[in-house]
This record gives structure tokens, C-alpha cells and sequence, in this order.
């Protein structure tokens, strides 16, 4: 199975949510995502998803991901609901708001994804905004296929430090030089994965389809 093929049944079953609806996507996603989930908070690898998704593929009637395509969906998958997490504890967490006043994008050694047209990941490098400014609605870990940006919290101390003030103390929302508008995340990849899509069935903790539509690129658009 290609990645393409694999979007068009999360495409497919995005907007409609139960069994009834989408019998011959249902399975498949519900499968996928209990793997996806236990990928994430079992600290199971690469190789071992990789393994495991062709042995669940298979017995369901479609051909394996190719090794790249496994690699890909389970780093998505995996840095997807870490990126959740963090968004709960941070800018989602109105404690937080006190605690750390400002969040730093940093895209450090992020050198698939940068210097491209419209999603310029090195632009958004080093930016500093409060923590509650609109940007961290649109610019959220993972932003990208093969993106290592992560966001890193500031206290109010090294703000001070820092001597920052204001929403955008070291500037306004970067600008692409490629294309003069505000800079954006990957297709796919654009606003916060959210804890709260995380949903619960009888028998397992499951990705939502919009997390799981989110690891495979497909959570937004420009």
C-alpha cells in the first residue's frame, strides 16, 4: 500500500464516523490507529511498526507499506501525539500561561524542510511570541514530513533576562522571502494536533482520524 493510497481512505472516512457509514474503510482505520496508538505510548520503533503493519495489512487484504512509507507514517504518528501532549501542557494549560510567558520555535538541524516556497520551516527559526499569541494556532510540532522543529517554553525569568516585552518581542509573524506572505507550515500540518481528538472505544485508546489524518499530512490546509 502507497502512502497516496493510504490518504484516500482516511480522505474517505474522515467525515464519517461510524462502521455503518464506511464499512469498507472502518476496519482498516480502526486497525491502523490502535497500532498508530500503541506506537506512540509503548515506545515501540520503527522496525517493530514497520513489522507489525505489514502483518496487519496483510491480514486485512492489502499490500504492506514499503519500508519508507512505515518509517514515515510511524514518526508522524509517534511525534504527532507528543506534539499533543505538549500542547496541553503548555499552551492549552492556562497554569502555563503564568509559567512560561513566551514559547521559541526552534528549527535547528531541520534541514529537509527548509528554504522551500510557502513553507519556509527556517524562517519560523529562533521566532519568539507569548504564549498565547494566534501563531501557535497555525505553527505547531510536527509541522512537516521529516521535520525535527520543536517548540521550547520560556520562563518568565529568562524572559526578563531576555529583557522581552509584548506579544512579538522579537518581531512580527516571519515573512517568506519566497513569496512575501506569512510564513506557513507544510500542507497538511497546519494548527495543533489537540489532545482532546484523542478518543476511546470498548477495547482500545485510538487515534481520532483527524490525528491520524494529521500523521499522514492531511490535518490542514494553507
Amino acid at each position: 500500500m502507497t502512502l497516496s493510497e493510504l490518504k484516500e481512505i482516511v480522505e474517505a472516512g474522515q467525515p464519517m464516523r461510524s462502521a455503518s457509514q464506511a464499512p469498507w474503510a472502518a476496519t482498516l482505520l480502526q486497525a491502523l490507529r490502535a497500532l498508530l496508538w500503541r506506537a506512540a505510548t509503548e515506545g515501540m520503533g520503527g522496525r517493530q511498526f514497520g513489522k507489525e503493519s505489514s502483518q496487519l495489512l496483510t491480514q486485512l487484504g492489502h499490500t504492506p507499506f514499503s519500508d519508507e512509507v512505515a518509517r514515515l507514517v510511524w514518526a508522524n504518528s509517534v511525534g504527532t501525539l507528543s506534539s499533543a501532549t505538549q500542547w496541553a501542557r503548555t499552551a492549552g494549560n492556562p497554569e502555563a500561561h503564568r509559567l512560561f510567558p513566551y514559547l521559541r520555535w526552534q528549527s535547528v538541524g531541520d534541514c529537509e524542510t527548509q528554504d522551500r516556497p510557502g513553507h519556509n520551516h527556517k524562517a519560523m527559526g529562533g521566532y519568539v511570541a507569548s504564549i498565547g499569541h494566534p501563531i501557535w494556532s497555525t505553527w505547531w510540532p510536527i509541522a512537516g514530513d521529516e521535520s525535527s522543529c520543536y517548540i521550547e517554553a520560556i520562563t518568565g525569568g529568562q524572559a526578563r533576562r531576555a529583557g522581552w516585552a509584548g506579544d512579538e518581542p522579537l518581531g512580527p509573524w516571519p515573512i517568506d522571502p519566497w513569496t512575501d506572505s506569512k510564513v506557513q507550515p507544510d500542507l497538511g500540518f497546519v494548527g495543533v494536533p489537540r489532545s482532546q481528538r484523542l478518543v476511546k472505544d470498548d477495547e482500545h485508546c485510538l487515534f481520532d482520524l483527524t490525528l491520524l489524518a494529521r500523521a499522514l499530512g492531511l490535518g490542514g490546509s494553507k
